[in-house]
């Protein structure tokens, strides 16, 4: 038999948790949320398609051909950060200092998926959701 046949691959688009290695953005940010503790990043002011690894599961399951998973839009990285610190009840200016020289060259094109699986409102909520999950175990 040719198993070949029977593989579905899935690319993904950006994904994060509050499981993410130290080092990535999301970590810094899940972290400064969870602890309350400021932090320094580069530059936000960018966009990028984001889902939540949920949506991702949810749609590789069963799959019959290749995928590529995305949330189907664009979603500003800063505005997305400023409305999860809302959510706890946090001024993002308290707690994020931006160091401009230390950001990587934010030049890329921006590419989304053409398939909306998701949204900014749901990756919201299912972000939120994480780190409340998250800080009681």
């Amino acid at each position: 038999r040719d198993w070949s046949s029977d593989v579905c691959s899935s690319d993904l688009f950006n994904f994060n948790s509050p499981y993410r290695k130290k080092g990535f953005l999301f970590n810094k940010i899940f972290n400064s949320i969870l602890n309350k503790e400021k932090c320094l990043v580069g530059n936000l002011n960018f966009y990028r398609d984001l889902i939540h690894p949920h949506i991702i599961v949810n749609n590789s399951i069963n799959i019959t051909e290749d995928l590529l998973i995305g949330s189907g839009e664009l979603i500003n990285v800063k505005n997305f950060i400023i409305k999860l610190y809302s959510l706890y009840n946090m001024d993002y200016n308290d707690y994020i200092s931006i160091d401009e020289s230390n950001s990587l060259t934010n030049n890329r094109k921006s590419y989304f998926s053409k398939i909306k699986y998701s949204s900014e409102e749901e990756l919201l909520k299912l972000t939120h959701y994480d780190l409340q999950k998250y800080t009681l175990s």
